[in-house]
């Protein structure tokens, strides 16, 4: 019975559920009929949990469908057969990262078992395989399958009555709703979703306790959005009650959905307080999902439900006048697996150190074994990864898209951390998500809008509204308005008796079974894709080792902040002395949110709402009210096209000016002028030293220092990598132009190694001998890091590499293996200093977090090509203020970069005769370059074209 109240409104405890019968299934006899009908019915528990990872619940699941299928013989158990075809195909259409092959092979196990059932009079039975027919032939979205998916629904809702399967019957009219509303029809019929749904929420008042009638009501939202007019307040009214019945950390996949659309209704009404509100609870479901999956992919997948969550919820807390709440929100949901990537524990392990040394090491044993597993290397030793040593500072933290730890490197710190068997939310980190405003065209990146984002693909089932509370391994259909809500029906084993103690409808039934078993009328079998269940399950131990220690240190008097970075006053020690200010960018508009040297001060808000997230993306990609291209376009195109687009893009940016001013008053005020600065979303990809604050043209770069970073927690952990005891000697590892492109690269590298050779060490590479064996075998050893080489950053996804001689270094490569002593990364290859901007924009994955992740304190990179002269020039400069050689240091990287940019715009033609006059290696480059009779007072590279493309993150 616990597995049938799960579908009422007042549900048991899946985890109880899970409990009871895994210790039913410990006392069966594997291959028995009764050990499969409690597997099946495990495995349907199992997918009730909302607080796992939805990776290891869908391998949990696949496993013990595919372990109870050899139990099954269609010839004498047919109807358990139809089951077993019904719910394994249903699992398959719901792969994570799945598509539409994918669904059409779940389609047919669906269609098989059907057949069987044709010669059943069970309508119950029938419906259920309708159902679950009927969603994947909408996610699969082929011609005809809409019509073909509401026949489905029609034809079982005209032989079901309400009496026979209460939770069947309302799942049903959902889904003919969610159909009848969804944007992929030729037309929407609100009318007829909302009788559908109307019938459901009168039942449910008829019959108090046996539904849950959420999700009903919420289809009345959207019904009446359609009727009313958006916004509308009974839409609004409908919104809230269902968002009051399924609570952010019970149900957070629901509540997401539901409380995006109520978001947007409250702000377009201006009603702040009830918006930030509703932001808060977006939040706590977030944190909830996000805290619950134990693997990369799973995380991933949760970071594409929620994307600019934080960003949206911070603007509206602020513009609800609760800003030190807004900051919170905000740095939590930053570069959430960076934060701990770059090793943020490092300071609080050194003070641990001194409490209990022995629970210390196993921190760092079960931190660098999460690493190596994560890092796709099992079966390495932790104590040799990584060039030999297992470096315990700073760079050594759980690595990349599978930290172990959440939260702007906090552990988990929501409900449901580290629960067995998996039951969560976003079923398939492949999913494309889509702001609420226009696609970006030709950049591929898309529209950071509203709250009201729709996931779509076919290959991602979003376990959304529904699924949570009616019905186990739902999948939710993507539509116009965030997650749609139409659910599956699982249905289950009867009970098993011998003591197995479950039963209802409602659970996964087993899948269909391997070679030997009960044939399945030409619908093949699908088994285990490689080591998926293997790898996987290795990684979630190795995350729940981490887990389990980090919360015995958290139990120690004073520790209780290990890894945290949620509060004011950690950020304000974060930035360590330094002002601090997050450019936060909405729909609504963006907030300059100002964290002061001491947290007594108070956070200050100021808004700026001529700047909105469409027209931060209009800037970088195309306006269709003008026919410019924007900052992305300009830098994708061909040499001639970009020397005469990319000026007038970057000209464009002073469209931001009103954010930057701001910005610009802080470090005119600061005794210090310098300023930590974390912009957010699309605005890292904006080189804001360059923009034009007024009518005379001042910049930042006049003003102060602006120091970047992904986030206060990775500014942290950047300062203390960069008070590690410097190299002795410092020690430089260049490559230059590995394919003969770049010769100006060559003299570059030339000059760049001279101030290197007095005291210092330089081992460099240029041509075909700068090749990805030569460059991997020397990583560990540079203190400083110098890449002159052709690169990639992609937009979408975590694609980056390096082009070396012989081919290419990705991102990943570079950090599983670590960069333990690096002070600097340099990488001049053109668009280095791109990172993800469609699924995730926020995690700030790319190279420059990449080269952070591995262990620099610091990385320097390139927004756009540049030319060769200027970026020898530049480069030159920056290597000479930095003086890595010698007792006087020079200035660090990122004053350094603001300087030698300085320098570089003001310089005349004259001033560069004299420059190159003593640095042969440039000589020759600048000759090609001359201009015979040009004003010897002309400054040559004061376009920001020339300059603003270079950047630096971290410290």
């Amino acid at each position: 019975m616990l597995l049938s109240s799960l579908h009422t409104a007042d549900p048991a405890d899946p985890a109880e559920a899970v409990r009871v019968l895994r210790l039913a299934l410990s006392r069966l006899p594997e291959g028995t009929l009764h050990w499969a009908e409690v597997a099946t019915n495990l495995a349907s528990a199992q997918y009730f949990r909302d607080d796992g990872d939805h990776i290891e619940r869908w391998e949990t699941a696949r496993d013990l469908l595919l372990r109870a299928t050899a139990a099954v013989d269609r010839r004498t158990h047919g109807e358990f057969w139809a089951r077993v075809q019904t719910n394994y195909g249903l699992l398959l259409g719901q792969r994570p990262g799945g598509g539409a092959a994918d669904l059409t092979l779940g389609i047919e196990h669906i269609q098989a078992g059907l057949g069987e059932r044709a010669r059943a009079s069970d309508r119950v039975d029938r419906a259920y395989s309708l159902l679950n027919l009927g969603l994947l032939l909408f996610r699969r979205g082929a011609p005809g399958d809409l019509k073909r998916a509401e026949r489905c629904y029609r034809d079982a809702l005209g032989r079901l009555r309400p009496d026979d399967d209460p939770m069947l019957w309302s799942q049903l009219r959902c889904n003919l709703a969610d159909l009848l509303l969804s944007p992929e029809r030729a037309t929407a019929d609100p009318r007829g979703a909302r009788a559908a749904v109307a019938a459901v929420v009168a039942f449910g008042a008829a019959h108090p306790g046996l539904l849950d009638t959420s999700r009903a009501t919420w289809l009345l939202a959207r019904t009446a959005d359609l009727l009313d007019g958006p916004g509308s307040a009974e839409g609004l009214r409908l919104r809230r009650a269902a968002l009051a019945a399924v609570p952010p950390s019970v149900f957070p996949s629901l509540h997401l959905s539901i409380a995006r659309e109520a978001v947007d209704a409250l702000a377009a009404a201006a009603d702040w307080d009830a918006a930030a509100e509703v932001a808060a609870g977006m939040l706590t479901a977030a944190h909830a999902l996000y805290d619950a999956q134990v693997t990369a992919a799973g995380r991933r997948g949760v970071l594409l439900l929620t994307r600019g969550t934080a960003r949206e919820a911070a603007f509206l807390l602020a513009r609800a006048g609760r800003p030190e709440r807004a900051v919170e929100a905000i740095e939590r949901g930053l570069a959430r697996e960076l934060s701990v990537a770059t090793g943020r524990d490092t300071v609080d392990l050194a003070a641990l150190e001194g409490v209990d040394p022995p629970l210390a090491h196993r921190y760092r044993r079960a931190r660098e074994r999460y690493r190596v597993v994560a890092a796709g290397v099992e079966g390495a030793d932790p104590a040799v990864e990584g060039g030999g040593a297992a470096v315990e500072g700073a760079g050594t933290a759980v690595e990349g898209a599978g930290a172990a730890v959440q939260g702007a490197g906090a552990a988990v710190e929501g409900p449901g951390a580290a629960v067995e068997g998996a039951g969560a939310a976003v079923e398939g980190p492949g999913a494309a998500v889509q702001g609420a405003g226009a696609a970006v065209q030709g950049a591929g990146a898309a529209n950071e809008g509203a709250a009201g984002a729709a996931v779509e693909g076919a290959g991602t089932a979003v376990e959304g509204p529904g699924a949570a509370v009616e019905g186990p391994g739902a999948a939710v259909q993507g539509s116009s308005a965030a997650v749609q809500g139409s659910s599956a029906a699982v249905q289950g084993s009867s009970a098993a008796g011998e003591g197995a103690g479950a039963a209802s409808n409602g659970g996964f039934a087993a899948g269909a079974g391997p070679e030997g078993g009960s044939g399945a009328s030409g619908v093949g079998f699908v088994g285990p894709p490689g080591d998926f269940v293997a790898a996987a399950g290795v990684q979630a131990a190795a995350e729940r080792a981490v887990r389990t220690v980090v919360e015995e240190i958290r139990a120690i008097p004073g520790f209780e902040g290990f890894l945290r970075t949620t509060e004011v006053t950690d950020v304000v020690r974060a930035a360590g002395g330094m002002p601090l200010v997050y450019l936060v960018n909405a729909v609504w508009g963006s907030c300059v949110l100002v964290v002061p040297r001491d947290a007594q001060t108070g956070v200050r808000a100021v808004f700026v709402p001529e700047v909105t997230s469409s027209s931060v993306v209009r800037l970088l990609a195309l306006d269709p009210d003008t026919p410019e291209a924007g900052l992305f376009l300009a830098q994708q195109a061909g040499a001639l096209a970009r020397r005469r687009e990319l000026p007038r893009a970057v000209d464009r940016l002073r469209e931001l000016a009103p954010l930057l001013r701001p910005l610009a008053g802080l470090l005119a005020e600061d005794p210090r002028h310098e300023v930590v600065v974390v912009p957010t979303g699309l605005l890292g990809h904006v080189p804001l030293p360059a923009v034009p604050l007024g009518p005379a043209g001042e910049l930042l770069d006049d003003l102060g220092t602006l120091t970047l970073a992904p986030s206060a927690g990775v500014y942290a952990a950047s300062r203390a990598a960069a008070g590690r005891p410097p190299s002795s000697p410092p020690r430089l590892v260049a490559v230059a132009d590995p394919d003969g492109s770049l010769p100006g690269a060559r003299g570059e590298l030339a000059g760049i190694r001279a101030l290197f050779e007095p005291g210092g060490e330089a081992a460099s590479a240029t041509g075909a001998e700068a090749t990805v064996e030569w460059l991997l075998a020397r990583l560990a050893e540079a203190s400083y890091l110098h890449l002159s080489c052709h690169g990639s950053a992609e937009l979408v996804g975590r694609g980056a590499s390096l082009a070396l001689a012989d081919g290419t270094l990705d991102l990943d490569t570079l950090v599983r293996l670590r960069l333990p002593r690096c002070r600097l990364v340099v990488a001049g290859a053109c668009q280095s200093g791109r990172y993800e901007v469609i699924d995730a924009p926020d995690e700030f994955t790319g190279l420059p977090g990449g080269f952070l992740q591995a262990g620099a304190a610091c990385a320097i990179t390139s927004l756009w090509q540049v030319n060769d002269l200027a970026t020898a020039l530049l480069m030159t400069r920056l290597y000479e203020l930095l003086a890595p050689v010698g007792e006087g240091r020079g200035e660090p990287p990122v004053s350094a970069l603001r300087t030698a940019r300085t320098w570089l715009r003001r310089l005349t033609w004259s001033g560069l005769a004299r420059y190159t006059d003593g640095r042969p290696h440039l000589a020759a480059l600048a000759g090609r370059y001359a201009r015979p009779g040009s004003d010897p007072d002309e400054c040559p590279f004061a376009s920001p074209v020339h300059w603003a493309a270079f950047t630096a993150w971290g410290v």
